[in-house]
């Protein structure tokens, strides 16, 4: 009997499919064509037959245009370039040796996470796997959802709290909120501060968007309405506008520095009011496996806060969203 899956497997190359992953990402058969050092017309006609043994159009063609995917075509993508990830995996499987971590992986991170993890990464996994080609990409949680969607992103940290539909995820750590205090507050001096004890005081808080943690939540839910004394997108100058006295910040990443980049101590106090903690997930594209690079990075991310998951979380692989 005819074996029908190794026929289909011949239908088309991979060369066909990084031409139209590339047309695709690039948008335009030229772009194609320079960044798979070709001729467009070999590009093109790569993609017209791809096209024929799919049987689908996944291109319109506008002239001085570029390319535009067909619905078929969006639906193709993310199989494709998964397609070439595990081809590139393979390839650096077998060329490694023992417990070598090696190839490319492209981690996401919110902004707000990524002062914890990324110069770790860089310096101690990179460090210890020289053949790991590690690249990062920061953005809000939504970009980068759809960017681990659409195969552009590999693993991307975030809050678990975000839309995570289509992605699995696995726990990195719990993190608990913080007050964020100068010196010389007046509650300085508590282990642990009641948030109606700075309802009349500023807040310092990040930009509210998604990705961030949002601190004006955490004053809600304890029946108290933030009064906003600044909104930033740095949490250099959050945490210099609280040293200088400009008012008080709720946080869960945590700094080593207990000073703020211009030298002005800060103390942190526990909230005794009974707020829930935040998760720290890192996620990936529903149904696809992980690999030794992705994992050893959510080893580093754990060590990074401190604490990874533990009991049942520690224990899954992957978890789907909620």
């Amino acid at each position: 009997m005819k074996n029908l899956g190794v026929s289909m497997l011949v239908d088309y190359s991979f060369r066909q499919v990084e031409y139209f992953v590339q047309a695709a990402t690039l948008g335009t058969i030229s772009a194609a064509a320079e960044s798979c050092n070709i001729s467009q017309t070999a590009v093109s006609l790569g993609i017209a037959g791809f096209e024929r043994h799919l049987g689908v159009q996944l291109f319109v063609r506008r002239k001085a245009k570029g390319v535009v995917l067909t619905e078929a075509g969006a639906r193709v993508l993310p199989a494709a370039r998964e397609m070439l990830s595990l081809a590139r995996q393979l390839r650096t499987d077998a060329r490694a040796e023992g417990d070598e971590i090696a190839g490319r992986l492209t981690f996401g991170s919110t902004s707000t996470l990524a002062p914890v993890v990324v110069p770790q990464l860089l310096d101690e996994l990179v460090g210890r796997h020289p053949g790991l080609d590690l690249a990062v990409v920061e953005g809000q949680a939504e970009t980068l959802r759809q960017s681990l969607l659409n195969g552009e992103c590999d693993i991307a940290l975030m809050y678990a709290d975000q839309d995570m539909t289509g992605l699995d995820w696995q726990s990195v750590s719990v993190l608990k909120p913080y007050v964020l205090l100068p010196e010389a507050h007046r509650l300085a001096g508590r282990a642990a501060v009641l948030l109606a004890d700075l309802a009349d005081e500023p807040l310092i808080t990040p930009v509210t968007s998604p990705g961030t943690y949002d601190s004006e939540a955490v004053l809600r839910s304890v029946g108290i309405t933030p009064k906003v004394g600044l909104r930033s997108g740095s949490m250099e100058v959050i945490r210099a506008a609280v040293a200088r006295g400009l008012g008080y910040a709720i946080l869960v990443q945590r700094w080593l520095a207990k000073e703020s980049s211009e030298g002005r101590p800060l103390v942190v106090r526990e909230i005794a009011d009974p707020v829930p903690p935040t998760r720290v997930v890192l996620a990936r594209p529903a149904g696809v496996r992980r690999t030794a690079r992705s994992q050893a990075v959510a080893a580093y991310c754990a060590a990074a806060f401190g604490a990874g998951a533990t009991g049942a979380d520690a224990d899954d692989a992957s978890r789907p969203a909620r």
